[in-house]
């Protein structure tokens, strides 16, 4: 029970905080941003996962998020951390039908290193560059 309740408010970062997604419905996502995320996947494997459930509920998100990250295809972190975005992986809309993207995250340190996939609301446009 305590693990579901720590995956819950996890995911509830991910999907309702705007940090967590750290975007507004018109976002223009692209590379060498940063992001601030709080849950991130390894695999794209993973991250499709949860796209194709974020296209059904939140219901059906929170639980794919909770069974990924009890697999350790998924991480959640204690806090927020900051990400550089890489590149993008798809762009869907979500069951509120807002745009959404998956973008290819690396760790601020290593700028160029793919870390994992996390999701955003926005859409992606140029890049600008690292």
């Amino acid at each position: 029970m305590k693990y579901l309740l720590t995956a819950i408010v996890a995911l509830c970062l991910l999907v309702c905080v705007p940090s967590a997604a750290s975007a507004k419905e018109d976002k223009l996502w692209s590379k060498g941003e940063t992001i601030i995320t709080a849950t991130i996947c390894m695999s794209e494997e993973s991250i499709l996962k949860i796209v194709k459930a974020d296209t059904i509920s939140e219901e059906e998100v929170l639980a794919r998020m909770y069974a990924l990250t009890r697999l350790s295809h998924c991480v959640s972190l204690p806090t927020p951390l900051p990400f550089y975005v890489l590149e993008l992986l798809v762009e869907y809309r979500d069951f509120r039908q807002i745009d959404t993207v998956v973008l290819s995250v690396a760790k601020v340190d290593k700028p160029n290193r793919h870390v994992g996939f996390v999701l955003a609301e926005g859409k992606y446009g140029k890049d600008k560059g690292i």
